[in-house]
């Protein structure tokens, strides 16, 4: 994992990495567990195979746009990665180069410690870091924060369902539109058959618990602004 934008591991995995030569592959991000792929090794072997991308992406249960990410270099959790191993033969993992400067970055406060969120706020951000998100809470903003993943951003409101959540989808909406960027309410309920209010799509908390990858969430932002 990082640490102040230093590469950080254990003695033991340091130990095993230079002296016998043992590849380190996994690294702790948030969201869980992560390794690198290969992309291009996976679209020659998936095509040797005669799979498309289709089919790979019904036999390791992630979506087909998921699968063209990870072709053009998107990391992958280890359970995913893992299940990739065993359909694509050679090996389709890139293992980390531990001695390649790293960008140093600031260690930010995580959502739990942003003092002016309160629970049920605290609750469905810290649910997106979960997932792979960055969270960057906003304060005296129309909306809570701003989640983004390597490819997608989308401006994030967080409120209980209740009749005044209509203006505020107005502002959020029309905010998202005027900087072309997607725009989402999470919610602890909606009315039976609500996909969306004024044109700003909603999700409750109980979806969200069920997703578990980032592009589960984009993907449903996007069917519901239709």
């Amino acid at each position: 994992y990082y640490r102040y934008g230093v590469q950080t591991i254990t003695l033991n995995t340091l130990k095993n990495h230079l002296i016998e030569e043992i590849p380190v592959h996994v690294y702790a991000a948030p969201g869980g567990f992560y390794v690198r792929l290969n992309g291009e090794k996976i679209r020659e072997i998936r095509e040797q195979k005669k799979l498309s991308r289709g089919d790979l992406a019904r036999m390791i249960h992630v979506s087909r746009r998921a699968i063209r990410m990870y072709e053009e270099g998107m990391d992958a959790r280890v359970e995913i990665a893992a299940q990739m191993e065993e359909i694509l033969h050679p090996s389709v993992l890139n293992p980390l180069d531990l001695l390649k400067p790293v960008d140093k970055t600031e260690e930010k406060a995580t959502v739990k410690e942003t003092p002016w969120l309160y629970g049920f706020q605290k609750e469905v951000l810290s649910l997106i870091e979960k997932i792979g998100y960055h969270v960057i809470p906003l304060r005296r903003c129309p909306f809570e924060a701003v989640s983004k993943e390597k490819r997608y951003l989308f401006l994030t409101s967080v409120h209980p369902y209740n009749p005044s959540l209509r203006e505020r989808a107005k502002v959020v909406g029309s905010i998202a539109r005027i900087t072309r960027k997607h725009a989402v309410i999470f919610t602890d309920k909606r009315a039976e058959g609500v996909r969306n209010i004024e044109g700003t799509p909603t999700i409750m908390r109980q979806e969200l618990k069920k997703i578990k990858d980032p592009y589960d969430i984009f993907d449903l932002i996007k069917e519901r602004e239709e």
